[in-house]
């Protein structure tokens, strides 16, 4: 069949003109040029007083005649000069004009003609178009005119080329319609929509065309450059007449047999672009480009498409408005087989849009902006992946490299995934290994999760298939689905002797604590969890982060992380450097007069100096990291897989468990905490990290109540998925609790209790000194 798209390329890219003058029409109708208009008699024979009632505008696709209501597009003057029907008349059109079109036609069975169309509305929106033009440049258009020449800075001679036009008042417009209209039309103009949201204080507008130049309505600017207000007081910059609909671009309808589109935000900007020699222009009108406008773009066989948006700055949130309406734009458009290319915004300064920065340069200067600085998509990619986060910082470089894996994956030409690994390289400042590398782990996570999805589909269309009776098909899926899997991936192979030896031989030692007495009990099992759990204000941060230092200090090669979800992170750093630097300054409050201390300069004590060097020389070189960011624990997991990948991981310390979120819904948070466990030993296992994780003991009256693996469960039977667990007990914070005292003394004793040992003995208890002002856990003398 003809299908709507071979027809809908005929009459866009076929110029209503040049088949008037194919078809003898200039002689036959009279027709001649009367301002922008062709004029002349109508097609359908009927009288006409001036013999000026068929007219074709600029850029239409139809001759509208303003007598009998009726309109002709190309397809529809063929049929009536050839007597030809609908297909044929197609064919000849395609024979005559567009030969490369045939073979499309051929390949399709004819349909019927589509149902003639009403233009009513459209000749009513085009004398009032023609009214408002007229009256731009006289004394009653004063107020538009000097707003569009003064304000917005447009030549007053190149204006006049353009469809900017004054607009008249609602009842000023309807009585024009009347004097220009017979009786028996007049009943259509109380029908007419002429204003819309800010009512009739709008003075300068713009037709809204479709992609044949039917006008749809009008796009109405406020002559006051900050907007006009309602009775409300809201105000209004532009207002569109109710019931428009921009399906189609704006401006669309002058770029036929145009390859490529310079896309713009503006109305304005693609308005008047063309009087300066700007063509093949089209806008959004502000909002985004969307699905809707992609008809239109395949009717006038577009193969690339320029973006160039305004130059905005950031909002609250640290987005760029048009670069984000940018990227989406070139996703539909490359998602749909256009080729995209984006001029960045800031290319543009210090000029907001294409408008101000081609009435500043000239449009040879912005055509050779375009032509030197517009970049592909994938070329452009990465760059916008980067802008929003700070890559000074492994999180932000993190974020940054995570979303630019998922972009990565989708790009399917060979070309465009080389130019974005290079443009990766140099705004990440990595080696090409290392990008492959990362862009590889996203293919194979990539490849793995649709495997999964078509797996899933497989299933749900064989038990849909089964619920309908239909047995034979879904076996035959399923015979499928098994033939798939079948493979040495999925199979069950022996784990040899050798196997294991080689296993054995790649697993790392345990971390010692740092502490003779306990590393001789226990050892920080690797890629496994390890708890350090105790009652609320007992001590499992001290006990956390003092664990935390030893490790950075016994493993001078590795790099140890600090996440903490109950402390913000300058209290942690605080506490880090009163444990390194071990000087006592005030017993009642240590730490107050440290942070004093290091708000007033560091000149006076040599010690705490020595501890803030070190402090710093660790910070910088990564190997004592601190976060308080929030991360849920599917991000979390996702942060220490890419740390993992530096290759010098050490250990992950959290505290505490029950502090982290779950991104899903559980009906307990206990079922919710359990998620989170068994999500954080995966982690562990995956990435081959030892995990320390902070957990908060329930209820219970004495030592022997509290420190029990069953007192755990409330947080999610997390003592299932831990190899090690030590339970601690600050009895001297117990018994001063139990009498509604403070605690005084400067050291107290802290015994760890190990609750559950995989590996080794459990049920022992060993016993520390706390040196409270210091946050110092000492081994006992």
């Amino acid at each position: 069949m003809i299908d709507n798209l071979v027809k809908e390329k005929l009459k866009a890219s076929i110029r209503i003109e040049e088949v008037a003058e194919h078809l003898d029409l200039h002689h036959k109708l009279n027709l001649k040029r009367v301002g922008g208009y062709l004029v002349g008699k109508c097609i359908s024979g009927h009288e006409s007083k001036t013999g000026q009632c068929f007219r074709l505008g600029s850029g239409w696709s139809q001759f509208h005649c303003f007598s009998c209501n009726e309109s002709f597009d190309v397809i529809e003057l063929v049929q009536r000069e050839k007597g030809l029907g609908y297909v044929d008349a197609c064919k000849y059109l395609a024979e005559t004009f567009r030969c490369d079109l045939l073979d499309e036609l051929h390949k399709h069975r004819p349909i019927a003609p589509e149902t003639k169309k009403s233009y009513a509305l459209a000749n009513l929106y085009e004398l009032v178009f023609e009214y408002g033009k007229t009256m731009l440049a006289k004394k009653e258009g004063k107020e538009a005119f000097q707003y569009l020449t003064e304000v917005r800075g447009y030549d007053a001679a190149k204006l006049l080329t353009t469809e900017w036009i004054y607009w008249p008042k609602d009842a000023q417009i309807r009585e024009h319609l009347r004097s220009q209209l017979p009786p028996e039309r007049h009943h259509e103009i109380s029908e007419i929509k002429l204003n819309g949201a800010g009512g009739d204080l709008f003075r300068a507008a713009l037709p809204y065309r479709d992609k044949f130049g039917k006008i749809l309505g009008f796009a109405k600017r406020a002559t006051i450059k900050e907007g006009v207000p309602d009775s409300d007081g809201k105000l209004y910059r532009w207002s569109y007449t109710a019931g428009l609909k921009k399906d189609d671009l704006f401006n669309i309808y002058k770029c036929k047999r145009e390859s490529q589109l310079l896309l713009v935000e503006g109305l304005p900007d693609a308005a008047y672009l063309p009087s300066l020699g700007i063509q093949n222009i089209v806008a959004t009108g502000q909002g985004d480009l969307s699905s809707k406008h992609l008809e239109s773009l395949r009717i006038y066989e577009i193969e690339s498409v320029v973006i160039i948006f305004d130059n905005d700055s950031k909002d609250s949130k640290g987005e760029i408005g048009s670069i984000e309406k940018a990227k989406k734009a070139s996703d539909i458009l490359e998602a749909n087989g256009i080729k995209a290319f984006i001029l960045p915004p800031h290319l543009l300064s210090p000029f907001k849009d294409p408008d101000e920065y081609v009435k500043a340069n000239g449009h040879d200067a912005f055509k050779k902006l375009i032509k030197e600085k517009a970049q592909s998509r994938a070329r452009w990619l990465p760059s916008y992946l980067a802008y929003k986060d700070d890559l000074n910082t492994d999180m932000g470089r993190y974020s940054a490299l995570g979303r630019a894996s998922k972009e990565y994956v989708k790009i399917e030409d060979a070309l465009d995934k080389s130019i974005f690994k290079q443009e990766m390289e140099a705004i990440f400042n990595l080696s090409p290994n290392e990008i492959d590398d990362i862009m590889a782990k996203s293919l194979k996570e990539q490849k793995k999760i649709e495997e999964e999805d078509n797996y899933k589909k497989s299933l749900a269309d064989a038990q849909n298939l089964i619920s309908l009776g239909e047995i034979k098909k879904a076996e035959q899926i399923l015979s499928q689905l098994k033939k798939e899997h079948k493979k040495d991936d999925f199979l069950l192979k022996p784990y040899t002797i050798e196997n294991l030896k080689q296993d054995l031989s790649t697993i790392q030692e345990g971390l010692k604590t740092g502490y003779k007495s306990l590393d001789a009990t226990i050892q920080i099992p690797q890629e496994a969890i390890t708890i350090i759990a105790g009652r609320p204000s007992h001590g499992k941060t001290t006990a956390l982060l003092n664990l935390f230092v030893n490790m950075v200090r016994l493993y001078p090669d590795r790099e140890f992380y600090f996440f903490s979800y109950e402390e913000p992170k300058n209290q942690i750093l605080l506490k880090v450097l009163n444990i390194l630097t071990g000087e006592f300054i005030n017993e009642a409050n240590n730490l107050g007069n440290l942070e004093g201390y290091l708000r007033g300069g560091f000149t006076k004590n040599p010690k705490i100096n020595e501890g803030v060097a070190l402090l710093q020389s660790l910070t910088e070189s990564h190997r004592l990291v601190v976060s308080d960011f929030p991360y849920f624990v599917d991000d979390l997991s996702k942060v220490i897989a890419s740390l993992k990948e530096r290759g010098k991981m050490g250990a992950i310390f959290i505290d505490y468990i029950q502090k982290i979120k779950f991104k899903g819904r559980s009906s307990t948070r206990q079922l919710e905490l359990q998620k989170i466990s068994e999500t954080i030993l995966e982690t562990a296992k995956f990435n081959s990290v030892p995990i320390i994780l902070g957990a908060q003991f329930g209820r219970g009256n004495t030592k022997q109540e509290v420190l029990r693996l069953d007192n755990l469960r409330e947080a999610g039977d997390i003592e299932n998925d831990a190899k090690l667990v030590l339970g601690i007990w600050n009895e001297a914070k117990e018994k001063s609790d139990s009498k509604g005292e403070s605690l005084t003394a400067r050291t107290v004793d802290f015994d760890l209790v190990v609750l559950k040992n995989r590996n080794g003995p459990s049920n022992q208890t060993i016993s520390l000194v706390f040196d409270r002002p210091l946050s110092t856990l000492k081994e006992k003398k």
